[in-house]
């Protein structure tokens, strides 16, 4: 029996993650928080190699660093969606936001915790300082990819408004 192309196509697919991929630029271009929560995933796979870790958790920081970055894209998007529905004060839309972003700190916090769980290994810390003692410029590449990290982190970015065509897309 051959598979059967639904009446939406492969096109709809295909819409589908473009439509997902616009939204995650657009919350790259215009969320700080987010952008701080993407270096910090980059730092914490690039001195994972130290560490040994197993494939199980490689999945536990993948789920870790994607939860965070996920909750911060709802809350972007609540966030939006109430300054578009109540461009004014609205207690309503201030809970919507506190509770949001409450959300967001509670994913960061349990990452925080997985991070010390994962991280915090003195033997992982003899290999580092081995390999800076062989490798002395090894340092310079964490620490510029950091300050180059922060500085793209913080750098401001105005919010776009979607424009009337895409929202019509949909």
């Amino acid at each position: 029996m051959c598979l059967k192309m639904s009446k939406y196509g492969f096109s709809a697919l295909g819409r589908g993650f473009l439509y997902a991929l616009r939204g995650f630029c657009h919350c790259v271009k215009t969320q700080r928080n987010l952008r701080i929560h993407l270096v910090a995933a980059f730092h914490v796979f690039l001195l994972s190699p130290f560490y040994h870790f197993t494939k199980g958790e490689y999945g536990v920081l993948c789920l870790a660093c994607g939860l965070v970055i996920s909750a911060e894209m709802v809350n972007t998007a609540l966030e939006e969606f109430c300054d578009g529905q109540y461009p004014g004060y609205s207690p309503v839309a201030k809970r919507v936001k506190d509770v949001a972003a409450g959300a967001v700190l509670l994913c960061a916090l349990a990452a925080a915790g997985v991070g010390v769980i994962f991280f915090w290994d003195m033997e992982a810390f003899g290999r580092m300082a081995q390999f800076i003692t062989l490798y002395p410029w090894s340092p310079v590449i964490p620490v510029a990819t950091l300050a180059a990290g922060i500085i793209w982190a913080m750098s401001t970015k105005k919010k776009e408004p979607m424009k009337e065509k895409e929202s019509k897309e949909r």
